[in-house]
């Protein structure tokens, strides 16, 4: 199959434009603490409850909220009572 110069050369293009744009939502969601992708999430949840600990009357009073927004402008917004219940719902997005 034969590619057009014109066609690679709008691919190129294409490519720089969407690292650019990457780049720069990476910097503004690490500025305030967001994540791009489930799997970095998964990471930090995971990560940050080795280093978790339980108030002195032992009472877990932390909420997990989650949204994601695809690229349509569909977005999905969940409250899970459990690290691991947010962990499972982030896993669902996960390729088999």
């Amino acid at each position: 199959m034969a590619e057009s110069y014109a066609h690679r050369w709008g691919q190129i293009i294409g490519d720089i434009f969407e690292q650019f744009v990457r780049d720069m939502l990476k910097s503004i969601a690490e500025k305030h603490g967001l994540y791009l992708d489930y799997k970095k999430a998964i990471a930090y949840l995971i990560e940050e409850e080795k280093t978790y600990r339980l108030r002195e009357d032992a009472e877990q009073r932390e909420m997990f909220e989650i949204v994601v927004r695809f690229n349509n402008g569909a977005k999905i917004e969940a409250t899970f009572p459990t690290r691991q219940e947010a962990i499972g719902f982030l896993r669902t997005f996960e390729k088999s």
